[in-house]
């Protein structure tokens, strides 16, 4: 049997200093004394853990540290491996991603030195105790912040949480549906900016043909097959708007349709060569 590590008997001892509440919680109706309860039980579990760190020698410190790396570790190299390929996917060219993966470098070095100049600031306790408080009032903006994030994007999950309980979907389908639309209204804005008249009731062929013909006229540029091309996204518009009901939209999907789309942009507003 594997031995438990320091982590695991402060976690034990958490459950245990926090059974009382965690079996109120499940039990409340009410919002207010919910939240309380939760309150409560952090304010314990901040207690245990503080007891815990004044015991602790360095070494069992430095384990308690490298157990908790070596848990978030995996996700963050996920994580990672997921940025660079987001990076590299939307690269103009390769210069733009060995760009990055120097920037990215860097930032690994600079919070080492930030590491360093902590160590070898010779920060007596009461320097400590200030450093401290000062990287918590910097979370507790962080988190203000944030919530106040949530506020502004709050029509967002109102919708979200309307698509989950009434479609059984998740946010995939809510941004893949915005960038349907997105697409359309595209190809119509810059029919609009180059001074054609917009209908109700044109039909897609008809606004595209449109914009082909005046690209052409007005910008001297023959963009008729990237166009055309971008009609793949007018079908699936189409399959959305009548069957989204029963329609999933994964992430893979939503990576392939904003693709189109910016490709779509990039036809349409082509970025002048210095």
């Amino acid at each position: 049997m594997k031995k438990k590590s320091i982590r695991d008997k402060i976690h034990d001892e958490i459950i245990k200093a926090t059974e009382k509440e965690s079996n109120k919680l499940p039990k409340e109706k009410d919002e207010v004394k919910q939240t309380k309860i939760i309150y409560k039980m952090l304010q314990i579990e901040q207690k245990i853990i503080l007891e815990n760190i004044k015991k602790l020698s360095d070494v069992d410190f430095e384990d308690m540290i490298e157990d908790i790396n070596e848990e978030i570790m995996p996700s963050f190299k996920e994580f990672s491996k997921n940025e660079e390929k987001i990076v590299f996917q939307n690269s103009k060219d390769p210069q733009e991603f060995t760009k990055f993966k120097k920037i990215k470098k860097l930032q690994g070095l600079h919070e080492q030195k930030l590491i360093e100049i902590i160590g070898d600031s010779n920060l007596n306790k009461k320097g400590y105790e200030r450093y401290l408080y000062l990287l918590l009032t910097t979370i507790g903006q962080l988190v203000n912040q944030t919530r106040i994030n949530d506020l502004e994007n709050l029509e967002f999950y109102q919708a979200l949480d309307i698509v989950q309980r009434r479609l059984g979907f998740d946010k995939n389908w809510l941004i893949g549906m915005s960038l349907i639309q997105l697409h359309e209204n595209l190809l119509k804005k810059k029919l609009s900016r180059m001074g054609e008249k917009m209908h109700s009731d044109q039909k897609m062929p008809e606004i595209i043909s449109r914009l082909i013909i005046s690209i052409k006229e007005k910008e001297n540029r023959d963009v008729r097959l990237s166009i055309e091309m971008s009609t793949g996204l007018k079908k699936i518009r189409d399959i959305v708007t009548h069957e989204g009901y029963k329609q999933k939209i994964t992430k893979p999907d939503l990576e392939n349709i904003i693709k189109e789309i910016k490709k779509v942009e990039e036809v349409l507003y082509p970025i002048k060569k210095k």
